[in-house]
């Protein structure tokens, strides 16, 4: 919800950071499934380490102009021309970036060039950066200042609860077919969550090793042990 919000109101950047393995991706990709295509055109890249000249590339490509052996200016008037294209058949330019925090300061200086791209005073693009803590400590830096006086929002996703361990945990089952067996005790679950620190790809690993020697030894129920 509030990504959309973020989106409504059609300016600035938006950050979304989170250790490895929280769901940073996993909610970029909702996000995107969620979207109303007819009025958002939308395109997703991952970054890690791409310098600023092949960035204009990368994005170019992700919505599906092609610049096939042009130069960086030729480029980017033709990404200008595609998001004038689509601000004036009422749609919203979206761009997210995910694993923002490998990009280096040239290529996110780009991106921030890309985003005051303009017509009658309305932006052209919106951009979501996804990434990991770095990307915070990233934007504190003095070269950064330009770019963070964009910054309309930020989102940090912390680890889950062990009340939302339990809660994913039996979604995912449930989402499987599960109807309550094998039982999955309190103390496997507070194990889980303990052995996870509530980190959502841990708790898949640790949850689908439980899950398989349970099978092997044809248990009912998984408890610590």
């Amino acid at each position: 919800a509030y990504l959309q919000y973020a989106l409504r109101l059609g300016e600035g950047f938006i950050m979304v950071t989170g250790r490895p393995g929280i769901g940073k991706t996993t909610l970029a990709q909702a996000f995107l499934a969620e979207l109303e295509f007819t009025e958002v055109v939308a395109a997703r890249v991952a970054s890690v380490n791409v310098e600023a000249a092949d960035l204009v590339r990368v994005v170019a490509y992700a919505y599906g102009i092609d610049v096939e052996g042009l130069d960086k200016a030729t480029i980017l008037v033709r990404l200008k021309q595609f998001f004038i294209e689509q601000t004036e058949s009422g749609k919203r330019v979206l761009l997210i970036v995910d694993e923002a925090q490998g990009l280096p300061y040239s290529a996110l200086e780009e991106l921030r060039l890309l985003a005051d791209l303009q017509t009658d005073s309305l932006p052209l693009l919106q951009l979501f950066l996804v990434g990991q803590e770095k990307l915070s400590d990233l934007m504190q830096e003095p070269a950064m200042e330009q770019f963070q006086q964009r910054v309309i929002g930020v989102c940090h996703l912390e680890p889950l609860s062990l009340t939302d361990t339990r809660d994913y945990v039996e979604h995912r089952l449930r989402k499987a077919g599960w109807k309550g067996d094998p039982e999955l005790t309190g103390e496997a679950l507070l194990a889980i969550y303990e052995f996870s620190k509530g980190v959502p790809r841990h708790i898949n690993k640790i949850s689908t090793r439980l899950l398989l020697d349970g099978f092997m030894e044809q248990k009912h129920k998984l408890g610590r042990d």
